[in-house]
């Protein structure tokens, strides 16, 4: 068993990976993945590009992903990581409703629908994504 993690270039963000390899089998988790840096409008960001060398690496799965907090150079990218990827579970931290209302209202300019709902409900957010 050998395990290779990466920080992925995210510009000012994070994007932090890793696949643990174990004979046939790959075990994958992501830790936030996000960036202050504009979109991915036509992959061509920084963060895009990381993304797809990631998703490059790995069989359409992610094994664990895990939301440090809601601050949007942390999850900015998330939409773009989940397009065509199933992901097993889920970790993130506990934040009020009034918590992630703060944080809508600082980055508000910044959101798309999908971010702002992400913050929103992440609960529900992630199960219209398929995560149980």
């Amino acid at each position: 068993m050998y395990v290779t993690c990466k920080v992925n270039r995210a510009a000012q963000g994070l994007f932090y990976s890793g696949i643990i390899h174990n004979d046939n089998d790959k075990y994958t988790f992501v830790y936030d993945c996000g960036t202050d840096s504009p979109g991915c409008a036509g992959n061509m960001s920084v963060l895009c590009e990381s993304i797809c060398e990631f998703k490059s690496q790995i069989d359409k799965k992610i094994d664990l992903l895990i939301i440090s907090h809601f601050h949007y150079d942390h999850i900015s990218g998330i939409q773009e990581l989940l397009e065509g990827i199933k992901v097993d579970t889920v970790v993130m931290p506990y934040t009020s409703d009034i918590e992630r209302l703060l944080y809508i209202a600082s980055f508000d300019k910044d959101l798309t629908d999908n971010e702002r709902t992400l913050m929103e409900n992440p609960a529900s957010y992630f199960a219209q994504c398929g995560v149980g």
